[in-house]
């Protein structure tokens, strides 16, 4: 392991030109100097299909979209992926592709109020609860009316038995107040 590459458009653009001026979560000096010196002298490089964007919070805290039934939505408050994806690869790939496509930094993802909700509250990350949709479109940012259709809108689909928007199977849970 070397360090990752995601200071450097050139290896963002050579390993997946998609990636090229993405921003990423990497630390100052991540530029993939390791990597070129690795190569340089005939090391193998492996897994460099994509720079990883989101890095592992405390809590798991990113990974609640998938295992506690949590949805992600952009913008303009639409959901726009399975959230079942492998968190680092194609859902970490689908939300830095939708935050660069909007010019935006963040995706929200709305959640019940569960205990890893409440861990990461209680760790000191900025997390809204509010009684309503509207209302925590409010805190968030976004439309109210339109978030407040996307959750009846995921919550029927869940009561039907089939996400018919992306085909989500797994850690599906309707949404519920007090909403996140």
């Amino acid at each position: 392991a070397c360090g990752s590459y995601g200071g450097s458009n050139a290896l963002l653009e050579l390993f997946d030109g998609r990636q090229r001026g993405m921003a990423t979560h990497s630390m100052a000096g991540h530029d993939g100097t390791g990597l070129v010196m690795a190569a340089k002298v005939g090391a193998a490089l492996t897994r460099t299909s994509y720079e990883t964007f989101i890095e592992p919070l405390p809590y798991g805290f990113p990974y609640m979209s998938q295992y506690e039934g949590c949805i992600m939505v952009d913008a303009s408050a639409q959901r726009f992926v399975n959230e079942d994806l492998p968190m680092f690869s194609d859902l970490g790939m689908a939300m830095q592709l939708k935050m660069t496509e909007e010019g935006s930094d963040h995706i929200s993802v709305i959640a019940n109020l569960t205990d890893s909700v409440q861990e990461a509250i209680d760790y000191g990350f900025e997390v809204f609860v509010e009684n309503t949709p509207e209302e925590l479109a409010g805190k968030l940012g976004l439309d109210a009316a339109a978030l407040a259709q996307t959750i009846a809108s995921y919550n029927a689909m869940i009561a039907a038995g089939e996400d018919t928007d992306f085909g989500r199977t797994d850690y599906v849970a309707e949404l519920t107040a007090p909403f996140c």
